[in-house]
């Protein structure tokens, strides 16, 4: 191989490289964001739950 095919090569390697390395950051943003999500539904649900022992204790007194 000579040297100017070298340096390509090593150029694909590297742009394959960093193309890895983005899809690797997006995945996790995107597991970031699904985390996000999920701790957000799980609040509004406890805030739903809160809102019923409220309701209840009303009907209680």
């Amino acid at each position: 191989m000579s040297s100017k095919e070298q340096n390509v090569h090593e150029e694909q390697v590297s742009k394959e490289k960093e193309g890895m390395e983005s899809v690797m950051n997006e995945s996790q943003e995107q597991v970031k964001s699904e985390d996000a999500q999920a701790e957000f539904d799980a609040q509004a649900e406890l805030v739903q739950a809160l809102a019923r022992v409220d309701e209840l204790e009303k009907q209680l007194q």
